[in-house]
């Protein structure tokens, strides 16, 4: 199961996360909910009274992607970012969204400073609003552990590697060859038994 971890999820948490935190209380959760007539989804696994600051009540390497809409780029410090890369798989992606531009610079440092790679910047213009968000991507590193070793090259391989070298002539379509074959059997004269050119081999077949 793909599992998906909104940081700062409120009332509207992203619509593929499967988990979610939130600074508020369930009861100070749900009247917000209430006020903004929205309803918490019962299909996300909410944990409440996080500070996203300190630490992620979750085991390392446990999430796919996690992603924070207008938070954890606006509240967010240098440890909570820390803490979304060790939450998150090898090779996991984080995606955050920010609401000011201007904030885009601080917020890529503390993605680079937390060890992610691969950061890239969308920015994503709205409606009648003056200032565009702004997503921010990136990656923890998947270090591949076991490395294949290469197969010893055979006398069979390194025959082809060197027949593959060499220089060939162009190949022609099928047909074309075959009426040229039988074009050049006609034009020429019967010859000895196993002295037969290999009009094949003239053609690059």
């Amino acid at each position: 199961m793909t599992r998906v971890l909104d940081i700062g999820a409120g009332t509207a948490p992203h619509p593929r996360a499967t988990d979610a935190v939130d600074l508020h209380s369930p009861r100070a959760l749900a009247a917000i909910a209430r006020q903004e007539r929205r309803r918490i989804p019962e299909t996300v696994a909410y944990r409440y009274n996080v500070n996203m600051n300190e630490s992620l009540p979750y085991a390392e390497k446990v999430f796919s992607t996690v992603v924070s809409q207008h938070s954890i780029g606006t509240f967010g410090r240098a440890k909570a970012f820390k803490e979304a890369f060790r939450v998150l798989k090898p090779g996991g992606k984080l995606q955050v969204r920010i609401g000011d531009p201007r904030n885009v610079r601080n917020v890529t440092a503390k993605i680079q400073g937390a060890g992610f790679e691969k950061i890239a910047v969308r920015v994503i213009p709205l409606k009648g609003q003056m200032d565009p968000d702004v997503e921010i991507t990136a990656r923890k590193p998947n270090p591949v552990v076991n490395r294949t070793q290469p197969a010893k090259e055979t006398k069979t391989m390194a025959k082809k590697k060197k027949k593959s070298g060499t220089k060939r002539t162009k190949r022609r379509p099928a047909g074309v060859i075959k009426s040229a074959l039988k074009a050049l059997d006609k034009a020429t004269r019967p010859y000895p038994k196993g002295k037969r050119p290999r009009f094949d081999k003239i053609w690059g077949m």
